[in-house]
């Protein structure tokens, strides 16, 4: 078995492995205990898995463009986020750390997430929407922002707090 050794105190570089292209082929490559166990090895896929701590500073696509450090991929994303259905049983169609939805009146909803922010100042983004074209202009406030859950009230500008079909949320925020 080959291995390959890479001393750096200073500078950057870059390692590549290439999978094998024969099926009976496995290349792993293992690093020393110091390297908090990380273990890396391609599949005959081209697949590369890591068990263990794998630490990056910058991650690019596969040519090697739209690059992002780590920090900016944690702080960045989208944290929580939930698409349901508003009117009748209200039901969840799609979510991200969100554990379920309250139906607290016309048009009102509590939305509580599986796990909480660090604290209460994150931003949060709602829409609302009805399933087929309506002139019906109406407006999705945030209330009651906490780090376990946050209200949402519906409201049509003509008729007052009303229940409809398409009910979004995403939650930003720094950190966790």
């Amino acid at each position: 078995m080959a291995s390959i050794k890479l001393n750096a105190t200073s500078g950057g570089g870059s390692v590549s492995i290439q999978a094998p292209s024969s099926s009976t082929n496995t290349r792993v490559l293992s690093l020393p205990d110091d390297a908090d166990g990380v273990i890396a090895k391609t599949d005959n896929s081209g697949n590369f898995t890591v068990s263990g701590n794998l630490k990056a500073g910058t991650i690019t696509d596969a040519s090697g463009n739209h690059s992002s450090t780590t920090e900016q991929i944690f702080d960045g994303r989208c944290k929580a986020w939930v698409n349901f259905n508003g009117t009748g049983t209200v039901a969840i169609r799609s979510s991200l750390r969100v554990s379920s939805i309250g139906d607290i009146g016309a048009g009102k909803y509590n939305v509580n997430f599986s796990s909480n922010f660090a604290d209460a100042n994150y931003a949060a983004v709602a829409t609302s929407g009805e399933d087929v074209y309506s002139t019906d202009v109406g407006s999705v406030r945030t209330l009651s922002q906490a780090v376990g859950s946050i209200r949402l009230d519906n409201e049509n500008v003509d008729s007052g707090f009303e229940d409809v079909p398409r009910m979004n949320l995403a939650c930003f925020s720094l950190g966790s």
